[in-house]
């Protein structure tokens, strides 16, 4: 990864995989082992309740597993932890720069090849909507996660682990995890799954979550104006939209590659 980063030195998926070695490096340094539960069984179909029901055990019993092997830290192991800790840190701010300056070269680069396109957007929208439905993202669904916020949301994931271990042996943790929050925020993580990520946190008792949010109402269909509708039949809509957990796998793939944190 150094020799590959000496000829390409902005490569945004080389700092998060050495970002993660480091990390790696500071669980093995503190000592944390965590016994990994059963894999999931083979065959398994998204959406059906078998699945639901395996992923749900699947979670649980990794953080049951998590929560044991953090008894057992011992204060002088996390210290020699922290130099791994600080290096695995300044890995991902450069992963995260890393990753803005490429998407941003490649919007430049993707706005060259189509200068008309911005300019006549106007006129091919009479009605005043953006022009993401031309552009392939349907109306009403989140677009796809950005290189760099899945950085963000794997930063976030560390710290996270981190706090817990400076809980485990009574040092100060609590910035840690707002630190954490805060690249969750960042990356546009939604409240529900940032919510679920700090109830399964050890220090939870700790925590000031405040009540339960109520269950969000979908929004009323907007008339289209009769001059607007079309003369023919609209198209089926579209089934399987991702979902934001399903989003965040399809950008661990896509950078080829986080306890039950929060998934992007």
């Amino acid at each position: 990864m150094h020799e590959a980063l000496a000829i390409k030195p902005n490569w945004w998926e080389a700092f998060l995989q050495l970002g993660g070695v480091q990390f790696d490096r500071a669980k093995l340094a503190a000592q944390l082992l965590v016994k990994p539960p059963p894999s999931l069984p083979e065959g398994l179909q998204e959406g059906t309740p078998e699945t639901e029901a395996a992923t749900k055990s699947y979670n649980e019993e990794s953080t049951a597993n998590t929560k044991e092997a953090l008894m057992k830290l011992k204060a002088a192991n996390v210290e020699k932890a922290e130099s791994y800790v600080k290096a695995m840190e300044g890995l991902y701010k450069q992963a995260y720069d890393a990753a803005l300056a490429y998407e941003k070269e490649r919007k430049s680069d993707q706005d060259a090849k189509q200068p008309a396109k911005a300019a006549d957007s106007s006129e091919t929208s009479p009605s005043g909507k953006d022009t993401a439905a031309a552009e392939g993202v349907a109306e009403g669904v989140p677009p796809p996660i950005t290189i760099s916020a899945h950085a963000k949301i794997l930063y976030g994931n560390q710290l996270y682990e981190w706090s817990q271990m400076l809980a485990a042996v009574g040092r100060e943790w609590k910035p840690i995890l707002d630190e954490a929050v805060k690249c969750f925020k960042e990356a546009g993580c939604s409240e529900a799954d940032i919510r679920g990520a700090l109830k399964n946190h050890t220090q939870v008792d700790q925590l000031d979550l405040g009540p339960e949010p109520e269950p969000e109402q979908p929004a009323a269909p907007v008339e289209q104006p009769a001059a607007d509708k079309p003369q023919h039949k609209p198209a089926k809509e579209a089934k399987g939209l991702p979902s934001l957990d399903r989003k965040h796998k399809a950008a661990d793939k896509a950078a080829d590659k986080a306890t039950d944190k929060v998934a992007v």
